[in-house]
């Protein structure tokens, strides 16, 4: 402070002299001559000079060691001064104010100040760099502090894979110690029932009365025997021990008992069949054979009328066919409406012991759209009533991550929720949803089975199959807890063989796919309403029947590619008897393929029907070879509507009106005695092939715009002019669908069962929707 008020003081002198001198300049101007022009030389003036910048400099040599040594303090500076100015005379006194000049002053003010500003920037700057290197400082060790974490956490990783291999390891080990043990107990197994057989037979033989009251009596069974089933039940079987005991015909008979041997107990499987001699090869040589009738049957007729007519009536018959599945629609779209504004809570007592299992089977589906589904869940009106079964494939990637997010999720939205997992790689099964839910739904009826009270109650428990794009509406579970139990009530001897079928709609951001995937869409919605239902041909993606119906066929068939039509088959061979299906009135949207693009879009509805054509001819294989265990008349009808639908309706019919436009080229002259001058017959087939169908066409975009409004309750962005283009394009539409459903049977008669790979199509847009039904 002392330093600094010397420096105050020094540049206050300096200002006092600079005053002093322009006053004296302006009190004493400078001498004229006589004349007043030349001026009189003054003789001091450069000894007063000389004086005055001697001054200067030694107050400039001061102030920079004031500022820079920091030595000098104010007795030296006055005591220099005055040993600068002498004081000779009065004269020399005045000379030295007078002669202190304006631009020397200025000029070392400036300087100090250039000297203060550039030491005090040259403080900001390493003030500045100071505080940035604190800060990479600290960004670097938190940095290294993650890196100390992440490392410790790979190596315990590390160990636990470590672990898990050892344990791997040794797994394999006794597995192949099991497996000769099991083949063991096989050979074993066969010769006791052999030995069974026999003991059967003398039995028979040699009982009497009162033998038949004991067998009765261990049959219905008192505590003791109630206890030890229980207990039997209970026990790990072998995956492949058989289903030795038959079920009572009476559906009141069956017991938990006997519902928890048969969950533990699975149907021993046979080797997969990777022969190519398969019926699928008669079903893709029936399929050309119809599609082709136009052109062979000319030459193998030899006449041209019998062609034309009976071409012209599958013609008609094919119209007909999609006139009634219109009339269907329109009667399921009312009941469907009816349904919706219906309280179906009323018709039933609240406290009823009605359990339902909802299987969600789940591989390698996007998170979102599989919580868009579980929320379409917990909206229901019944869901506390709801058993939620996440069924989880084993290489499901993020399992763990994904359990624990719709725990955390849905804990309290159900009556509970259960995540069993499907082990990959189980001898003799195949990666399908049929395996999947075959393995979700024993786990989901053991857990069942766990409580003393559902015991009592397997009659109330109800089965329901969907997939992970599946949007249900509030009231599904609501309306079909109503109609099972008013079929129970009324004593209905087939509320046990019926399946409920809700109406699929496919309208989830459908309008923002390309042609192919929307016309296909509307066509499966209209087909499901108006031949699938009406028609009792097959349940489709999601449904739902009761536990007793589950356990009668053996619930899903591991080795089946397709889940549905796989599971009617099953059943049917259980129950030998048809199964029902029946509407229940609330309507049901699922997800339609979809890309990031127009050709991803286009990419993915050919993986999907490719994958619908494989099922359906793997599954025709199935039925041919269980036509031995199934009834007579019940495996006719199912294979007349089996074909007509897959076969003739979805496959072969647009490639029939293709191959029927051959006609007036194989035969040019043929004519029609019955029609007036100015028709031909092209003219008549002309008609029945294009026009009309094309009519009916139309009368299916119709009916999307009034289920999506009246039904749905969704608005679709979709232009009249896009909607009149694809009802253009419909019929071409319908012709590559045909062409890849037929290509994919030509795929399985080449590749065989190994062509059944369960191939996701992608559906990227699903997750972009904001309401349901």
């Amino acid at each position: 402070m002392e330093n600094e008020s010397s420096v105050i003081r020094l540049r206050r002198k300096l200002s006092e002299l600079s005053q002093e001198y322009s006053k004296e300049k302006q009190v004493q101007p400078r001498s004229k001559s006589a004349n007043g022009r030349l001026p009189v030389p003054d003789q001091n003036a450069s000894f007063r000079y000389r004086r005055m910048r001697r001054k200067v400099d030694v107050l400039r040599t001061q102030i920079d060691a004031v500022i820079d040594d920091n030595h000098l303090t104010t007795t030296d500076i006055n005591n220099s001064q005055k040993e600068m100015i002498p004081t000779r005379d009065n004269n020399d006194v005045s000379l030295k104010k007078k002669l202190i000049i304006s631009d020397d002053q200025n000029l070392v003010t400036s300087e100090l100040i250039q000297v203060l500003h550039s030491k005090q920037t040259r403080i900001d700057e390493l003030e500045q760099r100071l505080k940035q290197v604190e800060e990479q400082e600290s960004q670097w060790k938190i940095k290294y502090e993650r890196e100390c974490n992440r490392c410790e956490l790979l190596q315990t990783r590390i160990i636990e894979l470590e672990q898990e291999l050892l344990n791997r390891k040794y797994q394999s080990k006794i597995l192949g110690q099991l497996q000769t043990d099991v083949k063991r107990l096989h050979s074993a197994f066969d010769a006791l029932e052999v030995e069974n057989t026999q003991l059967n037979v003398q039995l028979s033989f040699s009982r009497n009365t009162h033998l038949s009251s004991q067998l009765d009596k261990f049959r219905h069974g008192d505590d003791l025997i109630r206890t030890f089933e229980l207990k039997m039940s209970c026990e790990e079987k072998p995956r492949s021990s058989s289903l030795t005991e038959s079920l009572p015909s009476d559906d009141r008979d069956l017991s938990s008992s006997i519902v928890l041997r048969h969950v533990k107990n699975f149907k021993r499987l046979k080797p997969l069949n990777f022969s190519l001699l398969r019926w699928n090869l008669l079903w893709l040589f029936v399929i050309v054979a119809f599609f082709t009738l136009p052109i062979w049957l000319r030459f193998a007729s030899q006449s041209c009328q019998a062609t034309y007519y009976t071409m012209l009536s599958i013609l008609i018959w094919l119209d007909l066919v999609w006139f009634l599945a219109l009339i269907f629609s329109i009667y399921a779209l009312i009941k469907l409406k009816y349904g919706m504004l219906t309280d179906h809570k009323q018709t039933y007592p609240a406290d009823v012991p009605l359990v339902h299992l909802l299987i969600l089977t789940i591989y390698n589906d996007e998170m979102g759209v599989i919580c868009r589904t579980v929320d379409s869940l917990a909206e229901q009106t019944e869901s506390k009533r709801i058993v939620l079964v996440i069924a989880w494939e084993s290489r499901t990637p993020d399992r763990e991550e994904r359990t624990e997010t719709i725990r955390q999720r849905y804990s309290d939205k159900f009556f509970s929720i259960i995540f069993p997992v499907h082990p990959f790689g189980l001898e003799n099964e195949i990666a399908s949803k049929a395996a999947n839910a075959n393995w979700g739904v024993r786990a989901a009826i053991g857990y069942i089975m766990e409580d003393e009270e559902r015991k009592k109650n397997i009659q109330h428990v109800m089965v329901t199959t969907c997939d992970a794009d599946t949007l249900f509406h509030r009231k599904y579970f609501e309306a079909l807890s109503a109609d099972y139990l008013r079929c129970v009530k009324t004593n209905d001897p087939s509320v046990h063989r019926t399946i409920w079928q809700a109406p699929l709609f496919y309208n989830w951001n459908l309008d923002q796919n390309s042609f192919p995937v929307r016309i296909t869409g509307l066509v499966r919605s209209l087909m499901t309403m108006g031949l699938l239902i009406p028609y009792n041909v097959n349940p489709m993606s999601c449904f739902s029947f009761s536990l007793t119906l589950a356990v009668r066929g053996g619930y899903w068939h591991p080795q089946i590619f397709m889940d549905d039509v796989g599971y009617l088959l099953t059943v049917m061979i259980g129950t030998q008897r048809r199964i029902r299906i029946r509407l229940l009135p609330v309507p049901v949207r699922s997800g339609p393929t979809s890309g990031h693009s127009w050709l991803n879009d286009v990419k993915e509805w050919y993986i999907q029907v490719r994958r619908w054509g494989i099922g359906t001819a793997d599954n025709f294989h199935y039925f041919v070879v269980k036509i031995p265990n199934l009834p007579i008349l019940a495996s006719c009808i199912f294979a007349i509507g089996y074909f007509l639908y897959y076969g003739v309706i979805l496959c072969s019919a647009s490639l029939f009106n293709v191959s029927s436009g051959f006609f007036p080229l194989l035969c040019p002259n043929f004519e029609l005695f019955w029609l007036p001058k100015p028709f031909q017959p092209y003219h008549l087939h002309l008609l029945i092939a294009v026009i009309i169908p094309q009519l009916l066409y139309g009368a299916l975009f119709i009916l999307d715009a009034i289920w999506c409004r009246w039904t749905l309750n969704v608005k679709e962005d979709i232009f009249i002019l896009r909607n009149i283009l694809h009802w253009i394009l419909t019929p071409f539409t319908l012709i590559a669908l045909s062409l890849v459903q037929l290509w994919s049977y030509i795929v399985l008669a080449i590749q065989g069962k190994k062509a059944c790979i369960h191939k996701l199509a992608a559906k990227a847009t699903l997750a972009q929707i904001e309401s349901i039904a």
